[in-house]
């Protein structure tokens, strides 16, 4: 069995973890693109729930007449007790 010198076996250590971090630091962006997709994804779904509720309102605004949405929108102030003339909003 060979027994290395100090320097040399401080060396390799050195060498090794100098190794370990590099291949950490190929690691982390692969994890961080992975975390971004995930949030692109969520992000994404959202935005497609948000425009299909807005394109079912459109659908639903469009077929009833404004009279009726006014009324029914006077009514829901006056359930809440909210003032038709109140200005403070």
């Amino acid at each position: 069995m060979y027994i290395l010198p100090f320097s040399a076996a401080k060396k390799r250590t050195e060498d090794s973890t100098a190794e370990e971090k590099q291949q950490d630091q190929q690691q982390q962006p692969k994890t961080k693109k992975k975390k971004k997709e995930k949030e692109k994804t969520v992000m994404d779904e959202e935005k497609e729930a948000a425009i299909a509720a807005e394109v079912k309102a459109a659908r639903e605004r469009a077929l009833v007449p404004l009279e009726i949405r006014m009324k029914q929108f006077k009514d829901m102030l006056l359930e809440r007790g909210v003032s038709i003339k109140d200005s403070d909003i």
